[in-house]
């Protein structure tokens, strides 16, 4: 679990394809205190640890990861927002995110009525899901 209250910025320092999955290698400050294993969000998109050297670490993005994000898009040289996940002794800054991405959605339109108040978004659905039956977990 997440609490969404940015940490730091990570650099993207090397980008390896291995068949559909991408492996990123990162500097951040807090590398030193990862752990393999561990959960850490790059824009918000949850990915595990599998080895750290120094300042620096490396994730894996799995295809379908990488069909549901902008993970893909990242090129080297680029930041991307670093958030740990929350320890239960920690205070709860922001709030507790929770969750897997089952779809998403390309925004086409977003209108703020001022006088009014009200907020339109009309959106394009790319992957069709029930809002009754989970696709995940």
């Amino acid at each position: 679990m997440f609490s969404g209250i940015i940490e730091s910025l990570a650099v993207v320092l090397e980008i390896e394809r291995d068949g559909t999955n991408i492996h990123f290698t990162f500097e951040s400050e807090y590398a030193h205190e990862l752990k393999v294993d561990q959960s850490i969000a790059h824009n918000g998109v949850c990915l595990t640890v599998v080895s750290i050297n120094g300042n620096t670490y490396k994730v894996t993005a799995i295809e379908e990861t990488l069909k549901l994000t902008s993970l893909g898009d990242l090129r080297t040289g680029d930041k991307v927002n670093f958030e740990r996940c929350i320890r239960m002794n920690d205070r709860l800054d922001g709030h507790i995110v929770q969750g897997m991405l089952m779809a998403w959605h390309q925004l086409l339109k977003f209108r703020i009525r001022m006088a009014v108040g009200n907020i339109n978004f009309n959106w394009m659905s790319i992957l069709q899901i029930s809002m009754i039956i989970h696709l995940k977990n």
